[in-house]
C-alpha cells in the first residue's frame, strides 16, 4: 500500500501542476484579450452559468468528487507495513530497531539452514511471522513442520523482538522421484535376449560361422 500511495500522490500532484500551468496561460490570455490557448473555456463557463443543483450534470460531477474524495481518504489512512521493526534492549533511552527486509532475509536464511528443509521464504507482519517452507526429499510433512517451527521459534527468541509476534509455519513436501520404470516393450526385449545368451548358445544364422579367433582354413593341416 506505500507503493500505490506513492503513485497516487505523484499522479495528483502532477495532475495540480499542469491545472496550475494551465489556468495561469489562460488568465494572461484572457487578460491580455486572446483567444484561449489551451483550454476552450467559455463554454464550460457558460455551462456552470445556466446549470443548477438539480439537473443531473452537477449531481453526477458532485457523486464521483465524493467517491474519489473517500477512496483518497481511505488509502491515506491505511496503516502501511512499517519499514522497520524494533527490538528490545536493557539500555536506557536507546531504540534499537533492524530494516524489516534484512529481518526477513536473516529468517530466511536460518530457515534455510534447518536439516530437512531446502528452501524457505520468512515475511514478518504487524502482529505474526510468515515462514512458508520446501521439505527435503524423503521428509514427511509433520517432521518438517515440527523440526522448522522449533528452530524458528528459538531464533524468534533469540532476537527479543520489542513486540511479540506469532508465529506460522507452513511447510510443502517435496515428491520423492524414484528411478523410473523401464517401458514395456524394452524390458520384454531384454527379457528375450538374456534367456537366448550365454556360453554355448548360438542364435539364429549362428550356425556355420568360427568362433572369433579360430582358424576356418580346415585343408591347412593337410
Amino acid at each position: 500500500m506505500r507503493a500505490l500511495n506513492r503513485i497516487v500522490c505523484v499522479l495528483l500532484a502532477i495532475a495540480i501542476a499542469v491545472a496550475g500551468v494551465l489556468t495561469v496561460v489562460e488568465v494572461i490570455a484572457a487578460t491580455t484579450g486572446n483567444d484561449p490557448v489551451f483550454v476552450k473555456w467559455h463554454g464550460f463557463v457558460n455551462d456552470l452559468a445556466t446549470n443548477e443543483w438539480k439537473t443531473a450534470g452537477p449531481r453526477v460531477a458532485a457523486i464521483i468528487l465524493i467517491i474519489v474524495g473517500l477512496l483518497l481518504l481511505l488509502l491515506a489512512l491505511h496503516r502501511g507495513k512499517p519499514a522497520t521493526v524494533a527490538l528490545s534492549t536493557s539500555a536506557s533511552a536507546v531504540d534499537m530497531t533492524t530494516t524489516r527486509r534484512s529481518l526477513q532475509r536473516s529468517l530466511s536464511t536460518s530457515a534455510t539452514d534447518v536439516d530437512g528443509i531446502s528452501g524457505a521464504h520468512v515475511k514478518v507482519k504487524r502482529r505474526k511471522v510468515v515462514v512458508k517452507a520446501t521439505a527435503s526429499p524423503g521428509i514427511t510433512k509433520d517432521d518438517g513442520q515440527s523440526r522448522l517451527t522449533t528452530a524458528m521459534q528459538e531464533r524468534l527468541d533469540r532476537l527479543s523482538l520489542a513486540d511479540a509476534r506469532r508465529l506460522t509455519v507452513s511447510v510443502r513436501i517435496t515428491p520423492d522421484r524414484g528411478t523410473p520404470d523401464a517401458p514395456a516393450g524394452l524390458a520384454d526385449d531384454d527379457s528375450t535376449g538374456s534367456g537366448s545368451s550365454g556360453p554355448g548358445s548360438q542364435g539364429p544364422g549362428s550356425q556355420g560361422r568360427a568362433p572369433v579367433g579360430a582358424s576356418s582354413n580346415s585343408g591347412a593341416s593337410e
